[in-house]
């Protein structure tokens, strides 16, 4: 597995819900240039994640 899949199945067990893989990319990198994270499987992470998906809603 990769990253992004290790990442998207802590959202989906956190959250209950799963989101497309293309939007969870682009968010990851998003995120990455915004908040400079280097552990993006930490609840903040998820947070932050959930957080851009009802944004985005």
């Amino acid at each position: 597995m990769n990253a992004i899949d290790n990442i998207r199945r802590a959202f989906r067990s956190k959250y209950s819900f799963d989101v497309q893989s293309t939007w969870l990319q682009a968010c990851i990198v998003w995120l990455r240039d915004q908040y400079q994270l280097a552990d993006l499987t930490n609840n903040y992470t998820l947070e932050k994640i959930y957080n851009q998906w009802l944004h985005t809603d």
